[in-house]
């Protein structure tokens, strides 16, 4: 109003320039009780991130992200392309059975390469018997022919006998 320049200390102790993200300079005040306050929860929130990015990338979640859903088919790739990783997808099932998929309501596998094979007929519930018998199941898998993914998805979404036992994949 009186069009003079006024300067003060207590406002520059008080304010601390800081450049916005348009380029202009902004006086902030700055309560170092709430930033240290603050600067601890960040820490404890990167802690607890961290901690759950270690989590997902140890075992089957390595491979096959944490599974959520309450009912899973799980499609094997058994064509002759694979052949030479058949240990290696045996052992990757092996940790998502004995990790995921018990706690899972049910669960069922699909082998395929030329011709689709199930572990059984309709999704069972994961019981110790029934995860014991899917790995039995899964050793002896051979991988043979070619890679016929269509056959195998028909087989997953287009069930009849789950259809009848109002079962949902």
């Amino acid at each position: 109003v009186i069009r003079k320049t006024v300067q003060s200390q207590v406002h520059e102790r008080a304010m601390a320039q800081f450049q916005w993200h348009d380029g202009s300079m902004k006086n902030i005040h700055v309560d170092m009780t709430q930033l240290f306050e603050y600067q601890k929860q960040m820490g404890a929130t990167v802690k607890l991130y961290e901690k759950r990015i270690d989590w997902l990338s140890t075992s089957s979640r390595r491979i096959f992200g944490a599974v959520v859903e309450k009912s899973v088919v799980l499609l094997v790739d058994v064509s002759s392309s694979n052949n030479n990783y058949l240990v290696h997808i045996q052992h990757s099932l092996r940790l998502l059975l004995e990790q995921q998929l018990a706690n899972k309501d049910f669960f069922n596998i699909m082998a395929f390469g030329s011709n689709v094979e199930k572990f059984r007929p309709t999704v069972v519930r994961p019981t110790p018997e029934n995860l014991q018998k899917a790995w039995q199941w899964l050793l002896d898998l051979q991988c043979v022919g070619s890679r016929n993914l269509m056959a195998a998805m028909r087989e997953a979404t287009q069930n009849d006998e789950e259809m009848k036992h109002d079962v949902e994949v």
